[in-house]
């Protein structure tokens, strides 16, 4: 778990490998969703602060990425699921997750989890 800061600014450092080529530019988003399963924030954007498009990213290519987003003032202090995944803007399809089999298990990868306190 890691803690929202006091000003409830959130920061997700991910890290993408490029496996294979990308038909198309996908759009990434970040969720932050409570226990019920109440979406609290949501992020979308392209790579880098929507600077790259992953249709362009090369097989075997490393791309590091940040995402910064506050959260509401509103949100209760609890424990959030952070998740994050890809998805076609074209159409709002989602990619799917795979295991080491090749078979799909999700649409969404949970990241870990957040600790948001009392508003300061």
């Amino acid at each position: 778990s890691n803690r929202a800061g006091s000003n409830r600014e959130v920061q997700m450092d991910l890290v993408w490998l490029t496996r294979r080529a990308a038909p198309e530019s996908y759009k990434i988003f970040v969720h932050v969703i409570d226990d019920q399963g109440k979406l609290w924030r949501q992020a979308d954007a392209y790579p880098l602060d929507f600077a790259s498009r992953t249709n362009r990213w090369a097989p075997g290519q490393v791309t590091f990425d940040a995402h910064r987003f506050d959260l509401p003032a509103d949100m209760p202090p609890g424990r959030y699921q952070v998740r994050t995944g890809l998805y076609s803007e074209a159409n709002g399809q989602r990619l799917p997750v795979v295991d080491d089999s090749g078979q799909p298990i999700d649409d969404q990868v949970l990241l870990g989890y957040i600790e948001v306190g009392p508003v300061e």
